[in-house]
């Protein structure tokens, strides 16, 4: 009996990538992973920017491929005062078209990113942080 071809191949593990920048432990342009990419690469979708601060923070996406030598800036985005933390203000989109133009998108014209196996999403913030504040970045992902 022939094996009939499957040309789709779907997500076999939905996940989340989550990484904090806390007060003054954690220096500014220190990169902290957000996701790592599974064994077969990985789709992120949707990374939101939380700012429980009273300063507005330059926060960049970067992914450094498997072997660790080469990093890729991937977008720069300043998330507001209180960002999604206070109720009025909502959290911000980390990924998004706006602020991704040229990347990859997926059928509903949504930014994602591809992380081939062992690559990892990272986060840095650029402006100094007071002691009680934090960053807070979610993505969702899809690992092949």
């Amino acid at each position: 009996m022939p094996v009939t071809a499957n040309s789709y191949i779907s997500p076999q593990t939905p996940n989340r990538g989550l990484v904090e920048f806390v007060g003054t432990t954690d220096a500014t342009a220190a990169l902290k992973a957000l996701y790592v990419g599974g064994g077969n690469g990985s789709n992120v979708y949707g990374v939101m920017g939380v700012n429980n601060g009273a300063t507005a923070h330059l926060v960049t996406l970067v992914v450094n491929n498997s072997g660790g030598t080469v990093l890729a800036q991937i977008n720069a985005v300043t998330l507001a005062i209180n960002a999604g933390a206070n109720g009025t203000v909502v959290p911000q989109p980390v990924l998004s078209a706006s602020v991704y133009s040229g990347g990859a998108v997926d059928e509903n014209g949504n930014p994602f990113i591809r992380l081939a196996s062992g690559d990892t999403l990272s986060a840095k913030y650029a402006t100094a942080q007071a002691t009680t504040e934090t960053i807070s970045l979610y993505c969702l992902a899809d690992d092949y």
